[in-house]
């Protein structure tokens, strides 16, 4: 069975965690998919994450409002650091709702992205993806307005707006021409630093930038982090066979356990997880 959106693991996982009896048959999966869910979210309160922060690549790109400082860096939350491309070789296609690009730049954008449209004369905004990956063509699921190519076009599924003059206007700022983002390297950014050369400035003032991304720090679920929820569910699930008493029986050691507190192996997972800091 596979992860469904935003969770941190899968039924096969519980399953195999608590041993060969729940290896088959789906008489609880209901209560696992469930139980899957509140240790996930569970997991995102306690590091002070929102939603999906552990698997943001099934979230959907929203815009978030940030202060910034007079200067060249602006602190943000962590995100995903999206595909970008623009060119005016793309035309859209009512028939068949269809994005294509004689230069060929479109691979970087897969099935299921959520991509964000600017510049163009009549297909401005947000789509999902249903074929991807592809260097010449892009499927979309919504319809589009046929235009030809002329208009310089951006694709992207992370989109940087700065309220430059502190009037309300947002303008869209470019990607590896008005700024890069930091750390390098990385598949999530939480800082965005003026390119050496552009002439950008980052206005002091309140909710100057409007950022569209999908948020959090890992695009896929980590081990770690899997590891955590596996074992909250697995805990969970059998309290729950217990009619959640605070004290269980180990008939076999002749022992009592008792389980008011978050696993010990959770808190330490936990620990070396980074932590949220507020920006904005």
């Amino acid at each position: 069975m596979a992860r469904n959106e935003c969770d941190y693991c899968e039924v096969d996982d519980i399953k195999l965690a608590l041993g060969d009896q729940w290896t088959s048959g789906a008489k609880h999966d209901r209560s696992l998919e469930h139980a899957i869910e509140e240790a996930s979210r569970l997991i995102d309160l306690e590091l002070g994450w929102g939603d999906c922060h552990c698997a943001a690549r099934d979230s959907t790109p929203t815009a978030r409002y940030f202060d910034s400082l007079s200067g060249l860096e602006a602190e943000i939350d962590r995100c995903l650091d999206g595909a970008y491309y623009a060119a005016n070789s793309i035309t859209f296609t009512l028939l068949g709702s269809t994005i294509t690009d004689t230069a060929n730049g479109l691979a970087v954008f897969l099935t299921g992205d959520v991509i964000l449209i600017s510049g163009s004369v009549s297909n401005d905004g947000t789509y999902i993806i249903t074929t991807g990956g592809v260097a010449g063509t892009i499927v979309v699921a919504e319809a589009l307005v046929g235009e030809p190519a002329g208009a310089v076009v951006s694709i992207t599924t992370f989109r940087v707006e700065v309220d430059e003059t502190e009037t309300g206007v947002y303008v869209t700022w470019i990607k590896g021409t008005d700024f890069i983002v930091w750390p390098y390297n990385n598949d999530w950014l939480a800082r965005l630093v003026i390119k050496t050369g552009a002439t950008k400035i980052f206005s002091e003032g309140q909710q100057t930038l409007r950022i569209t991304a999908r948020w959090g720090g890992y695009r896929i679920p980590p081990a770690v982090i899997r590891k955590a929820a596996i074992i909250m569910v697995a805990k969970a699930f059998k309290r729950g066979m217990q009619l959640y008493q605070d004290t269980g029986a180990i008939e076999e050691l002749g022992q009592l356990k008792y389980v008011l507190a978050i696993d010990p192996e959770v808190e330490e997972i936990l620990k070396i997880v980074p932590r949220r800091v507020n920006f904005g």
